[in-house]
């Protein structure tokens, strides 16, 4: 092979590495047409009711806890019927995960998929068989922060809601089953009794002065075992 002919192909081979890692780099810090998908299901568990709306952020990126931390924006819903507020009862929100955002800021949410329960109060039910709204906004982050919203016109019919509008159209892809639903709902926080032993201990960790503080209740799951499993609100 002489030179110049080793010469291209090298050159050619590179050039192809290069563009590839070019487009690759674009694709990640790109920002997907929808980046929370939204949905709503009516659910009954027993003789409780629910309202619950679904949420599901596009892979890489991530929405917010009613409590964000250092920085973001929680997620909120609101209910209106003829122009005027009405509140349902919300249940405890998922456990969040951690993110360690730009400036070394923490912050707490979601990836992936997670609902939020609203439990119907008995003497509500009559009410939402008239068209009433809903109103979800929220902050979707990776590279950047894309803030969004959903506006729904609700009416519970023949044991569903129905979407009568919804914008933006394109977002309203979810709904679930109503074993998914049921096993959402069961790794939701739960109150729990204070356990009688409590082990503190604090280390230090892998990066400069940082230092991390480990909670152990010895035997708690023993004593409680309908908790076991699930993430504690204590």
């Amino acid at each position: 092979m002489n030179l110049r002919l080793r010469i291209f192909l090298t050159a050619l081979v590179v050039g192809a590495a290069f563009c590839g890692t070019v487009s690759f780099g674009e694709e990640q810090n790109s920002v997907p047409e929808i980046p929370v998908k939204v949905g709503i299901n009516y659910f009954q568990d027993g003789s409780d009711k629910f309202l619950v709306t679904h949420f599901e952020n596009f892979p890489g990126w991530h929405t917010y806890w009613l409590n964000p931390g250092d920085a973001g924006l929680p997620t909120k819903i609101s209910f209106t019927q003829n122009d005027k507020n009405f509140s349902l009862v919300e249940l405890e929100r998922p456990a969040p995960r951690k993110f360690v955002e730009q400036g070394d800021m923490w912050a707490y949410g979601y990836e992936g998929a997670y609902s939020i329960f609203f439990k119907i109060p008995k003497d509500a039910m009559s009410r939402l068989a008239s068209p009433f709204k809903l109103k979800a906004t929220w902050l979707a982050c990776k590279h950047i922060c894309v803030p969004g919203h959903w506006e729904a016109d609700l009416q519970f019919q023949s044991d569903e809601f129905k979407i009568v509008k919804s914008v933006p159209e394109n977002i309203a892809q979810l709904s679930l089953g109503k074993d998914e639903i049921k096993s959402r709902l069961a790794m939701l926080p739960k109150n729990a009794p204070w356990p009688v032993q409590l082990d503190v201990s604090m280390y230090e960790g892998m990066k400069e002065k940082e230092l991390i503080l480990f909670l152990n209740f010895p035997r708690f799951y023993e004593t409680a075992p309908k908790y076991a499993g699930q993430p504690l609100l204590i």
